[in-house]
């Protein structure tokens, strides 16, 4: 079924309609957008799974806008808690509608823990001396994290280095020092940023834990 057909079919035979945060790439700031269709990418296919899973592929179909003009890598926040990152969009019905075909990067990637985010703050104090300091930029980010090897910390050192690469869901800062921060308190200091090269891929850092012997 083409692209067109298969949106004004979901048009009409959907009638459960709901709101939803749209975020525009790039952006700080979000649209709230109401009566928006949004079913399993395969009409066939259930909302879970006979296993009990959940769709990574949704169709979503709202209403044309002024000023709104959805572009790929754009993300969707519903309000059942998943986010969606808009893969295509196509106007269709004599472009009076919009046909988003979404992924949800979290659920594809695995991203199955979570990690707060922290940023080096340098400030200039009353006397001239410069304060240092970590603050949070974004708490309970999920997040995949892979051991990529384990190494002696060095000669003058008892312990070892772990190196990891994290998988996250949003991009942190690329000009700044930063380290993750887990649940179970480990801290891990980011080597490296590494922006998604495509919009159904995720960022990653490359991150080190020195841990004693």
């Amino acid at each position: 079924m083409e692209l067109a057909s298969l949106a004004s079919e979901l048009w009409r035979i959907a009638d459960a309609r709901q709101s939803l945060r749209h975020w525009q790439a790039g952006a700080n700031q979000s649209l709230s957008v109401e009566g928006v269709v949004l079913q399993p990418r395969s009409l066939r296919a259930p909302v879970r799974g006979e296993d009990g899973s959940l769709p990574q592929d949704v169709i979503i179909h709202l209403a044309w806008a002024p000023d709104f003009t959805p572009q790929p890598g754009d993300r969707v926040d519903t309000s059942d808690g998943r986010r969606w990152t808009v893969l295509t969009c196509q106007l269709v019905a004599a472009s009076s509608r919009w046909v988003l075909y979404a992924r949800d990067l979290v659920l594809t990637h695995g991203l199955n823990r979570h990690v707060t985010v922290e940023m080096l703050s340098v400030r200039k104090q009353s006397d001239g001396t410069l304060a240092r300091g970590w603050h949070v930029w974004k708490t309970g980010l999920r997040a995949r994290v892979a051991l990529w090897k384990a190494q002696r910390a060095g000669s003058a050192r008892t312990g070892y280095e772990r190196r990891y690469r994290i998988t996250l869901e949003e991009c942190p800062p690329l000009d700044c020092y930063l380290r993750l921060r887990t649940p179970a308190g480990k801290v891990l200091e980011v080597l490296s940023v590494h922006a998604a090269e495509r919009v159904d891929q995720l960022p990653w850092v490359e991150a080190i834990e020195t841990c004693d012997r």
